[in-house]
């Protein structure tokens, strides 16, 4: 995105527990860098060329320490900051929340912040507000199966941590069995691993009314949400609630929690079971309920019946590989948007026209790449749309663990492509997009061992 306003001042962005295929899709894709400063751990930013941006790499341990590092750069810089973006969910917003306040930068309440990275209190708010949500209740590990009591949300059922961004530590259950397994299952992990940023105790409320809610022994059980699974990004400001991007997740039966494509497209044009007009009343609803007064957030909900059930929504814009894909096919990226919004620029409310695709490759199981051949892709791409593609192994290297999949197979790159002009209703039809998945994945060999 062009612009020839000139930008005010240096906005923070702050990134800790960010994957690092997700923290690569962020930083390839910034606009304004000299004007970005950004606050990161090392496991985020690790292996990653920050050269070009001025960072600080921190351990997120303390705030006030953290704090005297940015007033360092400040005082090293002369840069004034326009304000602060929060990417650290993992720790409740804390640190971006001590950051503004130390640098007095607009910045989200503390009631919005619980309740935009804590699931369970979020679900209980919104579905007071008459938002539509899963079935859901607390759970702790009891002493023996008939301790877990679930009441009507029934099975199938989902079991997960109630903070964190990613889909770590998400469990189907069949049966009260699978249920309780994964229930203790999820408590010895939680208790094996006590420096994980997503157990961290989440203190809620003020004085007399504050609770403590524990992430390592206080879990989530939820209904399955039946229909098609999708994701949005929406603006707050002045003029309102709009949202400006929208992404279908496209799924085989029994690829529980992972997904197979990713849809960028614009629903008013391109065949969507909904419209923009009325997405964007559902999340005008939902800033209110939360109490967000502007900022670019993110919504993942389903839509079943006509109706919108919210899974999960936060004060950030979402993450995930689609950030590459709407940078190509929108020339920018909702963060950018919220950088912009940060410095006064003007940011567009309209969804663009064109659409495009995201689909994964995946290896049969871990192990070494003994072959990882794009070359029928290559020469197939300009018929399919494909401009990019991303491996994540080389042949010789050993797949990690962290990229496995339900059924055992493993994550090993990504493949974008677009609409051709003119295509692009027909191009997001579900059975459109289903032959272009199967195709492109036709064209890739994948070979472990």
């Amino acid at each position: 995105m062009k612009t020839d306003t000139a930008p005010s001042g240096v906005v923070i962005i702050v990134m800790t527990s960010i994957d690092d295929d997700d923290f690569s899709a962020i930083a390839d894709n910034l606009e304004f860098k000299d004007s970005l400063l950004l606050v990161c751990d090392s496991s985020s930013a690790e292996g990653y060329d920050l050269s070009g941006i001025a960072h600080i790499i921190d351990s997120f341990k303390d705030a006030d320490n953290l704090i005297k590092e940015i007033k360092a750069w400040q005082q090293k810089s002369g840069r004034k900051f326009a304000g602060i973006i929060g990417l650290d969910e993992e720790f409740h917003y804390s640190f971006s929340e001590s950051i503004a306040k130390a640098f007095s930068l607009d910045f989200h309440s503390r009631k919005t912040l619980d309740l935009c990275s804590n699931k369970y209190l979020q679900r209980e708010l919104l579905s007071k507000a008459g938002i539509c949500v899963p079935r859901f209740m607390l759970v702790e590990p009891g002493n023996d199966k008939a301790g877990v009591d679930i009441g009507d949300i029934g099975f199938p059922n989902v079991l997960k941590v109630i903070t964190g961004y990613a889909s770590s530590y998400i469990f189907l259950n069949k049966d009260p069995p699978e249920l309780w397994k994964n229930i203790y299952s999820l408590a010895k992990t939680a208790e094996e691993n006590p420096d994980d940023e997503i157990f961290l105790p989440h203190a809620v409320g003020e004085g007399s009314k504050k609770v403590i809610l524990d992430p390592k022994k206080q879990f989530l059980v939820e209904e399955v949400a039946v229909g098609d699974e999708y994701s949005c990004d929406f603006i707050v400001d002045a003029e309102g609630v709009h949202v400006i991007r929208v992404v279908r997740k496209f799924s085989c039966e029994g690829n529980f929690a992972f997904f197979d494509a990713l849809l960028l497209f614009n629903p008013d044009l391109h065949g969507g079971d909904f419209s923009t007009s009325s997405l964007s009343a559902l999340c005008r609803k939902t800033a209110k309920a939360l109490g967000i007064g502007s900022g670019i957030c993110m919504v993942d909900f389903k839509f079943r019946e006509g109706d919108f059930v919210i899974i999960e929504t936060t004060v950030r814009p979402g993450i995930s590989t689609f950030i590459d894909l709407i940078a190509h096919i929108y020339n920018t990226t909702s963060v950018n948007k919220l950088v912009m919004q940060k410095m006064g620029i003007p940011v567009p409310h309209t969804i663009p026209e064109d659409a495009g695709l995201a689909v994964y490759l995946t290896a049969p199981r871990q192990g070494k790449v003994k072959r990882f051949d794009t070359s029928r892709l290559e020469k197939a791409a300009d018929h399919l749309g494909v401009f990019k593609v991303v491996k994540y192994y080389q042949e010789g290297s050993i797949v990690s663990s962290a990229s496995q999949r339900p059924g055992g197979s493993v994550l090993v790159g990504y493949v974008l492509a677009r609409a051709a002009p003119g295509t692009s209703r027909e191009f997001a039809s579900p059975s459109s997009v289903w032959q272009t998945i199967n195709k492109i994945r036709s064209l890739v060999s994948v070979e472990v061992v």
